[in-house]
């Protein structure tokens, strides 16, 4: 989803955006954890973000904007640190099926796109990672947030 609206507004690719939700696979299924369906977070440096028109974007329906003291609207704001408990929050839904020995694949980050085991899981609520490739053997800790299981079916 966070690609759709990175194009909706016009956005780089890069641009970060928070989709309040995580979709992973286990047991064979498919399976979506929501936390507010239908809201995402575009990040912002303070720059206007264009406000796409309903007629020509199906992704973005309205944006969330409060009134000024002059009678404008400008857009609303959550904080970096709201959007870090959400994360958290979820990441501790998503990760209740998480446990030492789990595949689990990163979808974020430095070891984006890469699968490895858990061989602990921090005090932190992190995870520690055990990736094993050809050139590569290292543990790491890893945002729980930053991973998804993996189903085990190779």
């Amino acid at each position: 989803m966070a690609p759709l609206l990175r194009d909706a507004l016009s956005l780089p690719q890069n641009h970060p955006v928070f989709v309040p939700s995580k979709t992973y696979t286990a047991g064979g299924r498919n399976v979506t954890i929501h936390l507010m369906e239908g809201y995402a977070f575009i990040a912002s440096d303070g720059a206007d973000i264009l406000f796409p028109s309903r007629s020509d974007q199906p992704y973005v329906k309205r944006m969330l904007t409060t009134p000024t003291p002059n009678g404008s609207r400008v857009l609303s704001v959550v904080s970096d640190k709201v959007v870090l408990e959400m994360e958290a929050n979820l990441s501790k839904h998503v990760g209740d099926d998480v446990r030492v020995g789990s595949r689990v694949s990163v979808t974020t980050g430095l070891y984006s796109k890469m699968e490895g085991e858990v061989v602990d899981c921090a005090t932190s609520g992190n995870l520690v990672v055990r990736f094993r490739l050809r050139s590569l053997d290292t543990i790491v800790e890893v945002p729980r947030s930053f991973t998804v299981p993996c189903d085990g079916a190779d």
